[in-house]
This record gives C-alpha cells, sequence and structure tokens, in this order.
C-alpha cells in the first residue's frame, strides 16, 4: 500500500514485533530513570493479530502520556487538578487493575496480580488485618498473593462500600490518597489534599477499585470472561497559554495532536464536546497511518493518501476488530469485495476535521507560513434527503417490547432508563445525548400545577459535569414547553417524584459516560435489544429516527415551521430578522398539538416504582 505503521520493529530471531519510539533528547532528562526510547513488546509476528493491536494503541498512548508529562516538567511548571482530569486519571487506573485480568489466565500463584494484593495490605481495616495475620500465623506455606486477595477481598469490598456509603470523607482520603498523589505526580498535577476536587478522584478510584474487585472475584470464582477497559487519552492541559509556541514552516517535532491539545485547552473560543470527539477520532486514524509526524512533514499528497486509505476502511467491524490500525484493517479487507466500505460524507468529515484544527490552529497564531494540506480535497459523497422514520408499524413494534409490556428492565438498559428514554425520544424529539443528560430539576410545575421540561446545557451532570448542546455555540438549543400528556399518563411525574425520595440529580442515575457520551453504553444495548425482538430492521438508526417521527407529526398536527425549529433545537439561520429577536420559549406551547396518527400505547404499562 505505500503507507506503513511507525515506531515497529521486527526481532530477526523471533519475527515478533515491538513497539519502539524514542524520547526527543531535550525531554530526557525530565522522564524518570531518562530511558532513551519507550520499548513494548506486542507479543506477535502481526499487527493482524487483536492483541498486538490492542498493545501498539497502548504503547503510543502510553508514550503520548510520558511526553506530555516531561514537556511539563521541563517548563518547571505543574498545573492543578481540574475536575475534567478525573476521568482520565481514573480510567487510567482502572486500564492498569483490568490489565491482568484480561491478559492472563487465572492462576493462584500468579504474581501479576500484585496490584490487588497491594491494595488488600494497605487499605484494610486494622481489625480484619489482625484477622487475616492470625490466619497466616497458623499456616506452615505463606499464601500467595492471588490466596491472599481471594480471602480478603469480600470483606475489603465491604469496607469500600461502607466509606462510601457513611460519606467518610477522611476515610475514604486514607484509603485511595496515596494512589491519587502517585497519579497526580505521573501526569504533572498538583492539588491540595483537602480540596474537594481531590476528595471527588479519590472517590472515584474507590470505586473503581470496587468495580475492579467484584471482576476479580467473578473471575476466580466462576472463569467469567472480564471486558477491558478502552485505553484512556490523556486530557488537554487545562491552562492553554502557559506554553503557546508559534510554529512556521520551519518548525520541528509539533504534531497535528499537538496543535487540538491547545485548541481543546483555549477557555476564550472552547471546543465543543461534539466537536472534540469527532477531532479525536479523525487524530487517531492520522495517527494510525502516520503516526505523530511534525506538521512541518504533513503534506497535500500524504493527506490525499490518507483520505484514499480512510475509503477502504470497512463499516460494521466486529468489536474485536474496532481497534485494528487501518492500515493493518484495509489489508485484511483487501480481499473482500463484499465488504461494506464508510461512506464518502464520513471521509469527508474526517478530512474536514483535520483541516478545522489547521485553520483554527492558524488563526490563533500557533501555525505560520504553511498551507493547509487538508482543505480542498474532492470526496465523492451521495447525497440522500429527508430522514428514515420508522413506519407506524415499526413504532408500534417498539413499544410493545417488553420493557414497556410487562416491566422487564434488562441489566445493561441501565435501569428505567429502558423504559423513559424511548418515550422521551419519541415525544419531545430530542437528540439521545441531550436526554441521557436530564436532571431532576429540568422538570417542574407552575402555579396551576401544569408540568414543564427543559433541555438545557446550564447545571451540571454528576456523571459529566457541564452539559452541552449541539447548537450551544450558536447560543441556541436551549428550549422548554409543556411535558407531553402521554409522558404524563404512563407516570413521569411519579418516577421524578421516586427520583426526589432518593436524593438523585440525574433523570437516570445509571448512565455511565464513555468516550463517545452518556447515551452510549445504553444505546449499545439498546441497538441489539430491538434487533433482536424485530421490532427495528436493519438500515433504520434506533434512536435518532425518532427524532423524524417526531419531525413529521409536528407537522401532520398543525405545527408551525418557527415552532417545530424551536423544538427540534434548531438554531435561526436566515429568513425574517424578526425571527431573531425576544425569546422564542411561547413556542413551546405548540407541543400540545402533538398527535402520532395510528400510534397505539395501549400495551404499554404506567411507569411504577421498582421492586428493591
Amino acid at each position: 500500500m505505500g503507507i506503513m505503521t511507525k515506531h515497529l520493529q521486527r526481532d530477526p530471531r523471533t519475527g515478533r514485533l515491538s513497539f519502539r519510539r524514542a524520547f526527543p533528547d531535550e525531554l530526557r532528562p525530565f522522564i524518570p530513570k531518562q530511558p532513551r526510547q519507550l520499548k513494548r513488546s506486542l507479543g506477535a509476528k502481526s499487527l493482524h493479530d487483536r492483541e498486538a493491536s490492542r498493545r501498539f494503541a497502548e504503547a503510543q498512548a502510553e508514550y503520548e502520556r510520558i511526553v506530555e508529562a516531561a514537556q511539563l516538567r521541563a517548563n518547571g511548571t505543574s498545573r492543578q487538578l481540574a475536575s475534567s482530569d478525573i476521568g482520565f486519571l481514573v480510567q487510567t487506573y482502572a486500564h492498569r487493575l483490568r490489565k491482568n485480568l484480561t491478559e492472563t489466565h487465572f492462576d493462584p500463584s500468579d504474581d501479576q496480580r500484585e496490584w490487588l494484593a497491594a491494595s488488600a495490605w494497605r487499605f484494610a481495616p486494622f481489625a480484619f488485618m489482625d484477622k487475616v495475620g492470625a490466619e497466616l500465623a497458623g499456616r506452615a506455606i505463606p499464601w500467595t498473593n492471588s490466596e491472599r486477595v481471594r480471602e480478603a477481598l469480600p470483606d475489603l469490598l465491604s469496607h469500600w462500600r461502607k466509606l462510601i456509603s457513611d460519606g467518610d470523607r477522611a476515610g475514604i482520603i486514607s484509603a485511595e490518597g496515596q494512589t491519587g498523589e502517585n497519579l497526580l505526580a505521573e501526569f504533572a498535577l498538583t492539588a491540595e489534599l483537602d480540596a474537594t476536587v481531590f476528595f471527588d478522584l479519590c472517590l472515584a478510584l474507590i470505586r473503581a477499585d470496587i468495580a475492579a474487585g467484584v471482576q476479580f472475584l467473578r473471575l476466580t470464582d466462576s472463569g467469567e470472561e472480564i471486558e477491558p477497559i478502552e485505553i484512556p487519552v490523556a486530557p488537554a492541559s487545562a491552562s492553554p497559554e502557559r506554553d503557546v509556541v508559534r510554529w512556521s514552516a520551519s518548525g520541528t517535532g509539533h504534531t497535528l495532536t499537538s496543535l487540538a491539545e491547545r485548541l481543546f485547552a483555549n477557555k476564550v473560543a472552547p471546543i465543543g464536546k461534539a466537536t472534540e470527539q469527532a477531532w479525536n477520532t479523525a487524530l487517531r486514524f492520522w495517527r494510525e497511518v502516520y503516526g505523530e509526524i511534525p506538521c512541518s512533514d504533513i503534506t497535500r499528497r500524504k493527506a490525499s493518501e490518507w483520505s484514499n486509505l480512510l475509503s477502504q476502511r470497512p463499516r460494521g467491524l466486529p468489536k474485536r476488530m474496532e481497534r485494528l490500525p487501518l492500515p493493518a484493517l484495509v489489508e485484511r479487507y483487501a480481499g473482500n469485495a463484499q465488504a461494506a466500505r464508510i461512506a464518502g460524507k464520513t471521509v469527508r468529515q474526517h478530512l474536514g476535521s483535520l483541516s478545522a484544527i489547521w485553520n483554527k490552529a492558524e488563526k490563533r497564531g500557533l501555525i505560520e507560513n504553511m498551507a493547509n494540506p487538508f482543505a480542498g480535497h474532492d470526496v465523492k459523497v451521495q447525497h440522500k434527503t429527508g430522514g428514515q422514520p420508522l413506519t407506524t408499524g415499526e413504532l408500534n413494534a417498539v413499544f410493545r417490547l417488553p420493557v414497556f409490556t410487562s416491566g422487564e428492565r434488562p441489566k445493561q438498559g441501565r435501569g428505567e432508563a429502558a423504559y423513559w428514554i424511548p418515550l422521551l425520544a419519541l415525544f419531545t424529539g430530542a437528540r439521545p445525548g441531550e436526554i441521557a443528560q436530564l436532571i431532576v430539576s429540568d422538570f417542574w410545575q407552575d402555579s396551576a400545577g401544569k408540568w414543564h421540561m427543559l433541555y438545557t446545557d446550564k447545571g451540571e451532570h454528576p456523571a459529566i459535569g457541564k452539559r452541552h448542546l449541539k447548537t450551544s455555540r450558536h447560543g441556541t438549543g436551549e428550549r422548554q414547553f409543556p411535558v407531553p400528556q402521554t409522558l404524563i399518563d404512563l407516570g413521569l411525574p411519579a418516577y421524578l417524584a421516586w427520583l426526589g425520595e432518593r436524593k438523585e440529580v440525574a433523570l437516570f442515575p445509571e448512565l455511565r459516560a464513555t468516550s463517545k457520551g452518556l447515551h452510549d453504553t445504553w444505546s449499545r444495548w439498546w441497538g441489539p435489544y430491538v434487533r433482536e425482538h424485530g421490532a427495528i430492521p436493519e438500515g433504520k438508526r434506533q434512536t435518532r429516527e425518532f427524532r423524524h417521527n417526531f419531525m413529521t407529526a409536528l407537522r401532520a398536527s398543525g405545527v408551525s415551521d418557527e415552532a417545530i425549529s424551536y423544538l427540534a433545537g434548531h438554531s435561526v439561520r436566515g429568513g425574517n430578522t424578526t425571527r431573531t429577536y425576544g425569546d422564542r420559549s411561547p413556542y413551546g406551547a405548540e407541543i400540545e398539538k402533538l398527535r402520532f396518527e395510528g400510534l397505539d400505547l395501549r400495551g404499554v404499562k404506567r411507569w411504577k416504582v421498582p421492586p428493591l
């Protein structure tokens, strides 16, 4: 193909691959033990091997983390821990905990599980340690680490959970403070140990320990396969101007990733969450082909070759192959003419992401005298008109599913989210991500007892912090309107009251954030669920299509175009200038006209408090 993945070396004797990448000479003094390079065995002879691909990506991420921390130390600076760092730090910690569980079969004498043994001896309460110590004293042969852990964990997990349930701030910091400080030192971060943000880090770490402990017991008791945690990606620096450097055509060593990180950190012109995710995906594909080459080495020809390779990437990949590097993936599918490739629209979007990084960096003066190599490429795109709303029969099939008719709550459905997210998607037309980030205070009753709701980017969600709407950057997208009567009839007020009694903030407390958003884990369950029950056919999106049905029903119900635009959360563009003046919220009242012709919800049971 003419394009090879960099930083790979093959052992001439065994043929096995390894990741090798040299550290910049000027940064070596700021890296512990001053290594010349990072070397990691991939344990295979080909990147087609899934484990080799995973280890390669893991080594790349590790290298980038080491270099980022070394650059901070070289500048004689560190920065304060921010709430936005916690997710990355905890995911890094959790990834390391799970790594041993996923890479080796359980062996009671396996010393690779030292991490959990250390946790047991460090964190267990003294009374428990005395008990174990007494038991150990009567043994002729010392326990292995794994045996100690297996014996210790049940009481240890109870101890950790009690710390959380009691809200024992001092106990939680005592249990996880050293781990937290080690992570901060590794990534050149600082925090006052009595600061709220440091406590939040310790709380998240103890939850990660609990999750890892539960997984360990499942592995030892039943041999249940443990799914690894995704390799974490370091967040952007919180202090954007501390080490801003202007780069010109003669500059060396600065990469697209470096540019993006500085743009993510810019508080004057912040990058939206959806845009950040799109950029990170395009950057990942770029690094899989060229690695972290300097911006001065990026040519228009390289960009063209990359987009051509990207257009050959198969879509609908099995999960085990999603993380294969782009060149290896394309090579594997080279002879498979039947495999569908990603659409031209997707290729153009990824090119557009890299072009946007370049343009914004140029506007900020981060690069100078360098033509944008990603701009103006011709990409053939097959245009489609309109969306694909579900038919009346498909809608009715959805609401005959067991989660609606018999109270079924599969674990992967994330509790009551399984019931309410599809109903909110249909009757409010919101995007899945907007529904997932709703909080209880987004619903209220007026003085007449009428229920209202709000989609907004204001306020914080306990799992993700600051919320985001797709059109936040335009100052639009926020909308409020009366709660549709169908949702009230199905028990939404009772659900809100139940959440209030439990002192929950989030509308769906069991949703957990991933790199793809708060709704991602739920969506990964919902898609297969509706397919397995034959409710929604292939070719239609399982949640987003509700939005098309909502728009169609609004038009059929005689709702004005202005109100449809408002209820959909679309920004005001063009047309009469008068539309941009004043408050648009009165348009929200028109949702009461909404009717779905032929929709049959007679089998949907009214929501009731779930059993304990």
